[in-house]
């Protein structure tokens, strides 16, 4: 698993999520539980983080780049 970018809010990463699972390519949120239940505001979370197969990863960051998340940090060099 590649992280394609990190999202200060639950909303944002739900987003960019529906828009690369929209072009076929499955999307994992290892931080989603956490941040429900701390709250995505706490300075305790980190981000949410969105990850792809590493396969679809420069597929995935394309969307991402087209799409212009408002509070994404790509994690690609």
């Amino acid at each position: 698993m590649t992280t394609i970018a990190t999202f200060g809010r639950q909303q944002d990463a739900d987003i960019a999520r529906s828009r690369i699972e929209a072009a076929g390519i499955s999307v994992f949120m290892p931080d989603e539980a956490v941040g429900g239940f701390l709250g995505y505001e706490s300075p305790m979370v980190a981000g949410v983080r969105l990850q792809v197969a590493d396969a679809d990863a420069p597929r995935a960051t394309e969307i991402l780049k087209d799409s212009q998340p408002h509070d994404a940090t790509n994690e690609q060099p």
